[in-house]
């Protein structure tokens, strides 16, 4: 790479290591703004991402050897169970080797779907024709009641009823809505 300062060599090593731009933004005392436009820069983007693929490398060469000490401890506390010597030290062993944290995959956690929340600032003379339920959703707004849908029944409801005009008809709780 070309015209690297040593603040940008610094926070390719930050995030290169898999730090956030918020993290490599406080460690380093750079805006997130700064890094932005940095990772904007292909040349720049493509060496931050060559570094954390060589960084998940080695992390992942690590775990595997833990899997294999961990297989070791496992195959050895097999072969002591009918002795029945000393099994707490390689139940120890194995319980130690289990509990480190494995850095080469993330870790598994429930799906997180990304949202935006958009706060409108409405007149009021808009807002008194909404009605809302118990939750302050807005279920109507004037004359026209609105349906809340899931996204995958949407586009089924979709398929269904578009007539040859191209016009839209959801029918929902006796009142039909088009679009």
């Amino acid at each position: 790479m070309q015209d690297v300062t040593s603040l940008d060599s610094r926070l390719l090593a930050v995030l290169g290591s898999g730090a956030t731009p918020a993290e490599a933004s406080r460690h380093l005392g750079i805006t997130e703004g700064y890094i932005s436009q940095l990772m904007a820069k292909e040349e720049f983007r493509d060496e931050v991402l060559s570094r954390r693929f060589s960084s998940m490398q080695a992390f992942k060469d690590r775990d595997a050897k833990y899997d294999s000490i961990e297989d070791a401890l496992i195959a050895k506390l097999e072969q002591s169970i009918p002795l029945l010597y000393k099994p707490a030290e390689l139940l120890n062993a194995v319980v130690r080797i289990n509990a480190i944290k494995r850095r080469g995959s993330p870790e598994i956690t429930p799906a997180v779907i990304n949202q935006t929340v958009v706060n409108l600032q409405l007149p009021t003379l808009i807002t008194d024709k909404f009605v809302r339920n118990s939750n302050n959703q807005v279920v109507s707004a004037g004359e026209q009641s609105l349906v809340t849908i899931q996204s995958g029944a949407l586009m089924d409801r979709f398929k269904q009823g578009v007539n040859d005009d191209g016009i839209l008809k959801l029918r929902a709780e006796g009142s039909t809505t088009t679009f």
